[in-house]
């Protein structure tokens, strides 16, 4: 009885898996995230520097060296973990990152530009990645606030 009750349970298992009710069952799901949601990308804006940071999703990674930052165009230096190594199919032994990653680079008034690139581990890679952060210190410089009082007038 014990037999018959296991292998029904077994055979439902697998009858659900097959039909792709999956999401029903404890384990991963084989749906792709969006970028956004697989890489929460923010950002944090201090009198001296801008911190950089990802949510890296549990099943996702950044390839570090696809991670870069430009200050008005011009690569700048970044400081990044080490990383662990993982056996990519495209691009053979890598290293990557994964769960929280953050980045610290120094505070500007230019237009910083921020590339990335991630996979699942399910073998779906999504194509670059570029964010733009213009800094809060563009809209209000003392010129800017001055224009920007002036123009609240008209709303």
């Amino acid at each position: 009885m014990k037999q018959t009750l296991l292998c029904l349970f077994v055979m439902l298992i697998l009858l659900a898996r097959q039909t792709g009710a999956d999401e029903f069952l404890p384990g991963d799901s084989t749906e792709i995230l969006p970028v956004d949601e697989a890489f929460r990308f923010g950002h944090i804006e201090e009198a001296d520097r801008i911190s950089l940071f990802w949510q890296v999703q549990r099943g996702y990674f950044l390839y570090r060296d696809k991670l870069s930052v430009a200050i008005d165009g011009v690569l700048h230096e970044v400081s990044l973990a080490k990383g662990n190594w993982y056996l990519d199919e495209t691009f053979g032994c890598v290293l990557v990152l994964e769960g929280f990653v953050g980045i610290e680079i120094p505070a500007t008034d230019k237009i910083v530009s921020v590339y990335y690139q991630g996979c699942a581990a399910q073998g779906y890679c999504y194509p670059p990645q570029i964010k733009h952060l213009n800094s809060v210190k563009l809209h209000t410089s003392p010129r800017n606030v001055q224009n920007l009082k002036i123009n609240q007038g008209f709303l």
